[in-house]
């Protein structure tokens, strides 16, 4: 038996038309190249309409065809096919037109213009996107970027253009006496010199408020600094943060609210 199936991205709404012989075409993700390529930016949240159910390859290439046509899905924006499908990994030739790649540079366009202005939460919902900027963030550590000096002393100038009251000698020595005084010059973290006290403040100050409560005796609290709460109730930070974003409760208390 081969699955002649449509895909529709429910985030996107992105269409794919395919086959597979798979005997779960729903977990089938399907091959193609733009397809792919787009499922693995946006996560695989697809639903999908079986067709037919074809007997044979001939089979499969007439509806293929019949389809491809029918929804012109080599042209409209609205398709992820990059070639009609007959029944032979069609999405996976060799030579793949001017306008197919043309095509699937104006609808990555036209969705990123949707998303102007939107942020991860967004687009993605809270448990993808906590996923995507912990990849963001660990991709990055370790790497220097390799810029040549004409552009640092650039992206100096650039900086100091754009802060203007950030790197005046007023500001830096207010900003040096201050760190004095909270004596962040101590300790270590993330590579900077800071000690436990200044952790603290720099945690409350940066961290969002977060309003939980006890599914058992019913009481209701609000936490400041959500990293501190963790640690002195023995959990992860990174954890408890991941762990309530998926609605999930953490020692008995379950996020009801995060502002």
């Amino acid at each position: 038996m081969i699955y002649l199936y449509v895909k529709t991205h429910r985030v996107t709404g992105l269409k794919y038309l395919g086959k597979t012989s798979s005997t779960n075409p729903e977990k089938y993700k399907g091959s193609g190249k733009y397809w792919r390529s787009h499922i693995k930016i946006h996560g695989y949240a697809v639903d999908t309409e079986i067709l037919r159910e074809c007997q044979s390859n001939d089979e499969v290439r007439e509806w293929g065809r019949y389809y491809s046509q029918l929804w012109n899905i080599v042209e409209s924006t609205a398709w992820a096919n990059l070639s009609e499908e007959e029944g032979a990994g069609g999405n996976f030739r060799h030579l793949v037109s001017e306008e197919a790649i043309k095509k699937s540079k104006q609808a990555l366009f036209v969705w990123s213009q949707k998303q102007k202005g939107k942020s991860y939460e967004d687009i993605y919902g809270e448990e993808k996107s906590a996923l995507i900027k912990e990849k963001i963030s660990n991709s990055s550590k370790g790497k220097k970027l390799n810029l040549s000096e004409t552009e640092i002393e650039r992206r100096s100038i650039r900086m100091k253009e754009n802060n203007p009251g950030v790197y005046d000698e007023t500001t830096n020595e207010k900003r040096r006496t201050t760190m004095k005084r909270l004596k962040i010059n101590v300790g270590d973290k993330n590579g900077m010199n800071t000690c436990p006290e200044a952790r603290e403040i720099i945690g409350s100050k940066n961290s969002k408020t977060h309003y939980l409560k006890n599914i058992d005796t019913k009481e209701e609290i609000i936490i400041k600094n959500i990293s501190k709460w963790s640690r002195e109730n023995g959990l992860s930070a990174k954890a408890t943060i991941v762990s309530f974003s998926l609605n999930r409760t953490v020692k008995g208390w379950r996020r009801i609210k995060v502002t």
